[in-house]
């Protein structure tokens, strides 16, 4: 993906980590599941082909990582947008959603929140039995996707390392940044040399918009 010959597995082995019946782990519907295939990734919704690209900021709102604001796209701007997949199968939910009450519309802003009062379990969703069934083996899964919502794209993974995850064959890093809505490009990784507008924020594309 952009640049790596690894990709997320599209086979079942991502059913046997996050949760093949009888592995002591959350089961995971087919149907969600396949929203991990990177076929049918925001990659595509975002036009991305290259580890480098400069061109306008467009894409699915919610699901843009926060360097898109400086029009200089790495290769892991995809594996931000894994993350945001992640933690909406994990919760139940759109990353934005205007039926919420306002502190609840985006997801990313209250994984913020519950992950610095140590209440992550509130976002598992509570219509799935197996979830709740396995609670503190979804919260792995969570530490994956937080991994992958840095917000300085230098300390996410690659996307080899997130499969490696997927497939059990090493953990996902844990001495991470609790902050995943940029308001300031300098925090991005990559906007030390490029120009910013103070008009615009971060939050606007992984955020509300």
């Amino acid at each position: 993906m952009l640049g790596e010959q690894q990709t997320i597995p599209s086979d079942g082995r991502i059913g046997r980590r996050v949760g093949a019946p009888g592995t002591g782990a959350a089961e995971m519907p087919d149907a969600e599941r396949r929203r991990l295939d990177p076929r049918g990734s925001p990659r595509r919704q975002t036009g991305l082909r290259h580890p480098k690209v400069e061109g306008n900021k467009e894409g699915t709102p919610g699901y843009l990582a926060p360097e898109w604001l400086t029009s200089q796209i790495i290769e892991k701007a995809d594996v931000y947008s894994f993350g945001v997949v992640v933690m909406e199968i994990i919760s139940g939910r759109k990353n934005l959603d205007t039926s919420k009450s306002e502190e609840s519309i985006h997801l990313i802003t209250l994984l913020e929140e519950k992950v610095k009062s140590d209440q992550l379990v509130d976002l598992i969703d509570k219509n799935n039995a197996d979830m709740q069934a396995h609670k503190q083996n979804v919260i792995q899964v969570m530490q994956l996707a937080m991994w992958c919502l840095q917000i300085d794209c230098k300390r996410r993974p690659q996307m080899s390392e997130v499969a490696k995850v997927l497939e059990g064959s090493m953990d996902a890093e844990t001495n991470i940044d609790h902050s995943f809505v940029a308001t300031s490009a300098a925090r991005f990784g990559v906007a030390q040399n490029i120009g910013f507008s103070s008009s615009a924020h971060a939050s606007d594309l992984s955020g509300p918009r």
